[in-house]
């Protein structure tokens, strides 16, 4: 697994070692804990029966009266304290239970075990208390309960929960002895922290060590799969999962839609839902956004109806999603009533926004009055809303972005990143944005998010308002150009095609001239736009907020396109070269070649980092760090004496001077 660890390399985790040395924090007695025979003056009858009681108290939820039980008993030996202690634990009271291994911990008569070691470890999880997780964790180093996979298991488990997933890797790869509760925490944080592979190689590796896998195990891993639309993989889960008889059951049931759901297989979801022996909230919740997602909002209401006849009690993200389909379906009566219910039922109050942004301008105010009108709500719940909504601009329609239908003539890369970032920063549903098919595997990464996908361009172009071309605008322009309108929106990002050109091909004026760069991939964009002849102010914010979703936008005249070619359109090509090189650097210094591109990376990002969220000219961020006589001015003064400077600056100009030349031909 080192390898996995060598890629987590944004975490830094200092030796638990460290701590071992850090007993007295902990009141360690300097005694053999393995050797000590404490007598108890309760006869060993009554201690089994107290302890018995004890349990049984806190297995019933009962912890008040658990609690005087144990406050009562004037003796109380290991299985006390720990019965004590993981009833705390279990209804999630870490604090108390903290307090109260601090106190077994002051009794001279108690020896130390693993398993209240270990209920004190997941206290510290449940708490977010790294740093008394990180003494625990030395002073288990130290008695060697460490050893112990109840301890271990507990360790990983608090390390993955507090964020340091490096440390807790390392922890569960020291461990002698590993069960399926030490493998379903590691590979849980790794897939809760977005090391989705990682989290799948590890599962990987407890297969082949023959570990029977739970059916949280298996959940989790399909949530892996959902995230990185690894479809076979989760196939492959689905097939093991029938064979052990888990299929049916609640939670991995859910994990399975939902992975079939992410992965573009909407209908296998809907089977699965459909054999589901028990049908609760998230279930339900699942089934009701997958029809939002697919454009079927009418089927999305009616299974919420289904769901409040079954009893089961909706929450925020089922809220959200009928929310969704009420302002698709333009039915201002039904999302009225629901707003008023997300109110009265105190739901998360961001949620309640989404309905009155996604209403025509015209239809909001009648919207907030009714609303103010409704007895038991909280007004003033209503009345922020109103406020806030009041900020968002409406279009020249009366509508604004979210009243849009986005389509994609060309499903490249370019688009799939801009459909993403859009469904993702929730600018726009998915079942709003459209494409065709063409041939290629392009369109199973739109289905694979909601997208609405079309047999051809036509129809896009039919069912669309605001119409994206991401390939060459004069590639079947003229069969599209008699669906055009001049009530459309009309985008390029086609590089070296100049507005007038578009204009001419499209037979309207409404169009807008982007560029963004090839960062759009990872949502790090930098997008310059143009408006054509007839684009208004308020088209160039609709375009800002679609670009936004997927880095930084500029506005600038088309006359200066050649030059932001040369810059940002070009520029990541000279920034990898510049890591590269740096890397290279590193490597001739005497680094490994992975530290050093990590490192390297790393250091761009930071300083690109430094220039736009710092308020201060570059020659004074490089002041700051060059001192006199050190390191950093050597290296800077061999650069100029390479003449760094000037070798960038000409690549600039003499990418902005080919294509002012590929333009003109």
């Amino acid at each position: 697994m080192t390898s996995i660890r060598l890629r987590l390399t944004r975490f830094f985790a200092t030796s638990k070692f460290t701590y071992a040395g850090w007993g007295d924090l902990l009141a360690v007695e300097k005694r053999n804990y393995h050797l000590i025979q404490e007598s108890h003056d309760f006869p060993q009858q009554n201690m089994l029966e107290i302890n018995s009681q004890l349990k049984e108290l806190v297995k019933k939820g009962e912890l008040e009266n658990a609690r005087q039980l144990f406050d009562k008993m004037t003796q109380r030996d290991e299985v006390s304290w720990t019965n004590m202690i993981s009833g705390y634990v279990n209804a999630s009271s870490p604090l108390q239970a903290l307090s109260l291994f601090l106190e077994m911990r002051r009794d001279p008569s108690i020896r130390m075990d693993p398993f209240a070691l270990s209920l004190a470890v997941k206290a510290c999880g449940l708490s977010m208390n790294l740093r008394c997780g990180e003494l625990l964790h030395g002073y288990s180093i130290k008695t060697d309960f460490v050893c112990s996979v109840f301890v271990g298991s507990s360790l990983v488990d608090m390390y993955m929960k507090a964020g340091n997933v490096l440390e807790g890797c390392r922890v569960f790869d020291e461990m002698p002895l590993r069960n399926v509760v030490s493998w379903t925490a590691v590979i849980t944080g790794l897939v809760r922290a977005g090391y989705n592979e990682e989290g799948l190689v590890y599962f990987s590796e407890m297969w082949r060590d023959g570990v029977e896998c739970d059916s949280y195990a298996y959940a989790i891993v399909l949530k892996a799969c959902a995230d990185i639309g690894c479809l076979n993989y989760g196939r492959e889960m689905h097939t093991r999962i029938v064979k052990k008889g888990l299929d049916m059951s609640s939670y991995v049931a859910n994990s399975l839609a939902t992975m079939y759901n992410k992965c573009g297989k909407l209908n296998y979801g809907m089977c699965l839902f459909a054999r589901m022996r028990l049908q609760d909230v998230v279930s339900w919740t699942t089934v009701i956004t997958t029809y939002v997602q697919i454009g079927q909002d009418q089927y999305a209401i009616q299974a919420f109806l289904r769901m409040k006849e079954s009893s089961v009690s909706p929450n925020e993200y089922t809220f959200a999603a009928v929310v969704a389909a009420c302002a698709n379906l333009s039915r201002l009566d039904w999302g009225v009533q629901l707003h008023a219910n997300v109110l009265c039922v105190a739901a998360d109050v961001s949620n309640n926004l989404m309905f009155l942004s996604r209403l025509p301008s015209s239809s909001r105010v009648a919207c907030v009055l009714a609303l103010v009108e409704l007895e038991g709500c909280d007004k003033g719940k209503v009345l922020w809303n109103a406020v806030q909504m009041g900020g968002m601009k409406a279009f020249p329609n009366g509508e604004c972005l979210s009243d849009s239908k986005v389509g994609f003539i060309g499903a490249g890369k370019m688009a799939e990143s801009i459909a993403k970032g859009v469904v993702k920063s929730r600018i726009l549903p998915a079942s709003r944005i459209r494409t065709a098919h063409t041939g290629s595997a392009r369109p199973t990464a739109f289905e694979s998010i909601g997208v609405k996908i079309f047999d051809t361009n036509n129809q896009v172009v039919e069912d669309s308002d605001v119409i994206i071309f991401s390939v060459k605008p004069q590639v079947g322009m003229s069969q599209l150009r008699p669906f055009l309108s001049e009530k459309q929106l009309l985008a390029s990002v086609a590089a070296g095609v100049k507005l007038k050109d578009l204009q001419e091909w499209a037979g309207q004026g409404r169009f807008i001239r982007v560029m963004p760069n090839t960062p759009s991939a990872v949502g790090e964009a930098a997008t310059v736009f143009t408006l054509g002849e007839k684009a208004t102010t308020e088209d160039g914010e609709l375009i800002s907020q679609l670009f936004g979703a997927i880095g930084k936008v500029w506005k600038a005249d088309e006359k200066l396109f050649d030059a932001v070619t040369g810059l940002s359109g070009s520029g990541p090509a000279y920034v990898f070269l510049a890591i590269e090189a740096l890397a290279d650097g590193g490597v001739a210094a005497g680094l490994p070649r992975e530290l050093a591109v990590g490192l390297a990376s790393q250091t761009v990002l930071g300083a690109a980092s430094m220039v736009t969220g710092m308020a201060k000219h570059l020659g004074q961020l490089k002041g700051d760090v060059a001192s006199p006589g050190g390191t950093i001015i050597a290296g800077i003064h061999q650069l100029e004496k390479s003449g760094f400077r000037g070798i960038l600056m000409n690549a600039v100009v003499a990418a902005a001077k080919r294509s002012r030349e590929l333009s003109q031909n």
